[in-house]
């Protein structure tokens, strides 16, 4: 089984047509560009006297506003809503600052959240790459059309790394967080190392991303997380769902505590199909590290097995970049131990036909 994996650079010379990997040893690198990208643009008219951010964006396209909600929820100057959804919160309006994200453009959801936008003289900013929003832009509304030369997938949760830079920087230029020059090379260092740790090259015993995707070929994976790490455990959850084409779940920790807990004993078939996936981390409070050791003990007694990743080091940003590229390699690592193509989604695909 080691073998497979550590033979896996070789395959995907031959399957030129997967370009999924590709995207993955570009992550930092769309980071980067799109952050730098982001630095000369026009943002909003007085957006930093606004309120409250809402973004508005689906699957891939949520998951940056979801990761940085996470990774910056104790620092943020105002609230931070995710609005995945064609409707926008009542409360939207001239103190509110609106983000419209779609990788493609298109996205009826996203296109419909912008006219409400403007219906409500919110403040707007679009991100996209292009399709009708690139349109908009080009026609007068404030936003980022940005390149996607660096994920050759064009698979949005493959680009997470534009999506993450251009909505770090704008919220930085908007005074929503606080993020300095060096902190973004500080966390990019760490990102490149992690993407280096988690390759191809880098046989089962000294990769972690493998060894877990070995550890979880024939269940399927429930991952818990807390605090700042639950954006980016909500995109690996996504990633495992398209890329491996497995059935995964999210909680957080402590909510489950309050619940979960005493749904693991039926239906008792699932004890052989589950595994939990506990993402922990140095920089959780006491009060939380003690229920995460806790709460393995409770699952590992319900008789479902665990497994733990320890992020340790770093600033919360550097961590949360670090679980992104773990997720991106494990998901594409379980994809070929599953025999699945990682670079189609044809649920998806069929779905968006029939809307049409």
């Amino acid at each position: 089984m080691n073998q497979d994996l550590d033979i896996l650079q070789n395959f995907e010379l031959q399957n030129q047509q997967n370009q999924v990997l590709s995207s993955t040893k570009l992550l930092a690198d769309q980071l980067e560009d799109v952050w730098n990208q982001s630095q000369n643009i026009n943002t909003p008219q007085e957006c930093y006297i606004t309120q409250h951010v809402v973004v508005c964006g689906m699957g891939g396209s949520a998951l940056p506003a979801r990761t940085i909600q996470s990774a910056f929820k104790t620092s943020l100057r105002g609230p931070l809503i995710v609005n995945t959804d064609f409707s926008l919160p009542h409360f939207v309006g001239p103190q509110s600052l609106v983000i419209i994200s779609s990788y493609s453009g298109n996205t009826a959801e996203a296109l419909n959240c912008l006219y409400r936008a403007q219906s409500a003289n919110a403040k707007v900013f679009v991100l996209t790459s292009g399709g009708k929003l690139a349109e908009e832009i080009n026609a007068g509304v404030t936003g980022l059309i940005f390149k996607t030369d660096k994920n050759p997938s064009n698979q949005p949760r493959l680009g997470l790394g534009y999506g993450i830079g251009a909505l770090l920087a704008i919220l930085a230029r908007c005074q929503y967080i606080s993020l300095t020059e060096l902190e973004i090379q500080q966390a990019l260092k760490q990102m490149r190392r992690s993407l280096s740790d988690f390759a191809p090259d880098k046989l089962t015993a000294q990769n972690l991303a493998k060894s877990l995707a070995i550890k979880f070929k024939t269940q399927s994976p429930i991952i818990v997380a807390s605090s700042h790490l639950l954006g980016a455990a909500h995109a690996m959850k996504n990633q495992v769902n398209e890329t491996a084409k497995t059935f995964s779940a999210l909680f957080d920790l402590p909510e489950l505590n309050h619940h979960l807990m005493e749904g693991l004993k039926h239906p008792a078939l699932l004890k052989q199909n589950l595994k939990f996936l506990f993402l922990n981390s140095d920089l959780y409070s006491e009060e939380i590290k003690t229920r995460y050791k806790l709460t393995e003990e409770v699952v590992s007694k319900n008789e479902i097995k665990t497994e733990t990743y320890m992020l340790e080091g770093g600033g919360r940003l550097d961590q949360v970049l670090q679980t992104i590229v773990l997720g991106t390699y494990f998901s594409y690592y379980l994809s070929f131990l599953r025999g699945e193509d990682p670079s189609q989604i044809p649920w998806v695909d069929y779905f968006k036909k029939r809307l049409q």
